[in-house]
């Protein structure tokens, strides 16, 4: 059997989790599952967050789509290959994305673009 809908609230459930929680976006060299990989083993800089860094919008026929703003001012602490966006709290890492491999240099201010996730719709 196959799921063919889902009620928005239900797309929107696990994101939610990030919106409500997530106190710093973290630039990462690799891919962090815990708030300690987050924040030390591959930490290479962060920003606050709060929920306002973060929108729904609702697209037609398709599904729910999970705004992230855009930031300016992450300086970052650490020079390495930026690979990987993390979002925590204080104790979780709570969502890792994957970002196109930058070399980044500690004292350097870098600019984070807005994007987005799109919850989709069971076809």
């Amino acid at each position: 059997m196959s799921l063919k809908y889902a009620h928005p609230d239900v797309l929107r459930g696990g994101l939610d989790v990030v919106r409500d929680n997530a106190t710093h976006c973290v630039i990462c060299s690799d891919r962090a599952i815990t708030s300690e990989q987050a924040l030390t083993d591959y930490y290479l800089g962060k920003i606050a967050v709060s929920s306002v860094d973060f929108t729904w919008e609702t697209v037609s026929g398709i599904g729910e789509k999970f705004l992230v703003g855009a930031k300016s001012g992450l300086v970052v602490d650490i020079t390495g290959y930026w690979q990987y966006l993390s979002f925590v709290d204080a104790t979780r890492c709570l969502l890792t994305t994957v970002a196109t491999k930058y070399q980044v240099y500690a004292g350097n201010t870098i600019n984070l673009p807005s994007y987005y996730f799109m919850a989709a719709n069971p076809a």
